[in-house]
């Protein structure tokens, strides 16, 4: 079984990731996959510092990002159902399992509910096609089931390293599945990811804000706050936000508002942080 995932953007773009980061995205993929093909194979998760052996295969750079194509040795094949699961096509199910892991974990918790019922629908065509009986299948769903539920608490170290690049050197991780286009961890998921508690993400909607201040070192603003008084913090992904001249500065120095595109991330209902993907305009009013 051959699989990819890619970190795209900011220095990504020219195929260059930090060295640390791009070491702990690889060591937390790894033990989320292999945790996956585990959980999804035998029903179970791994022992203790149990890891499928993985091969990484370098080949020539994609354009426009950091792409890591993985390879599973041989003795994957000693899980039978995961070989079933390899036989009959459907072996990007482990892939799904990432992707499940990292939404829930990133605050898009529907997206990752999406995720689950795709790696269900495979794990019942596996399971039909082996001829057991339904008892058995209903079992073997059912452990999945609790199982797979257990998988974002259980493994959210594993999370924060896969996420290391992601708002760093990279702009996103990109997970292909089959079927589908690939499931995208964003800057404002990454921080969910690296952050205690539950968090929830938002969809990205156009905001008007007044800019307070900027703190260009960690590509900040101090914003006022859009759910009542006082002041609060964005994240600036637009890659404009590094040009000597741009609307983050004009909107400071002229004091008028700023249009933008941003996600919301919220702890407990209550609006936490903002991620600013792009700057569209000062507003007329």
């Amino acid at each position: 079984m051959t699989f990819s995932f890619a970190y795209d953007g900011r220095s990504a773009t020219g195929h260059v990731v930090d060295m640390g980061e791009l070491g702990h995205g690889l060591i937390g993929m790894n033990r989320i996959m292999s945790a996956g093909i585990v959980v999804l194979g035998e029903t179970r998760f791994p022992k203790r510092k149990e890891r499928l052996p993985v091969a990484l295969q370098v080949s020539t750079p994609a354009a426009g990002s950091v792409e890591i194509f993985g390879q599973l040795a041989p003795a994957a094949a000693q899980i039978p159902l995961f070989w079933d699961l390899i036989t009959s096509g459907k072996a990007k199910t482990a892939m799904e399992f990432a992707a499940y892991v990292l939404k829930w974990r990133g605050g898009r918790k529907a997206e990752a509910e999406a995720h689950k019922e795709n790696m269900l629908e495979h794990l019942r065509i596996t399971e039909a096609a082996r001829d057991r009986e339904s008892a058995r299948v209903h079992d073997t769903i059912r452990r999945a089931m609790d199982l797979i539920a257990q998988a974002p608490a259980r493994l959210a170290p594993a999370a924060r390293e896969a996420v290391a690049p992601v708002g760093r050197s990279a702009e996103t991780l990109a997970l292909p599945l089959e079927g589908s286009a690939p499931a995208l961890i964003d800057p404002a998921m990454a921080d969910a990811i690296r952050s205690s508690g539950d968090l929830t993400v938002g969809d990205q909607e156009r905001l008007v804000i007044d800019v307070d201040g900027i703190v260009m070192h960690n590509r900040t603003l101090k914003i006022a706050r859009l759910d009542g008084a006082g002041f609060m913090s964005a994240v600036v992904t637009d890659p404009t936000f590094d040009l000597p001249s741009n609307l983050y500065i004009e909107a400071l120095t002229s004091k008028r508002r700023l249009v933008v595109d941003a996600k919301r991330t919220l702890r407990d209902g209550r609006l936490e942080r903002l991620h600013i993907s792009n700057a569209v305009e000062l507003d007329a009013a």
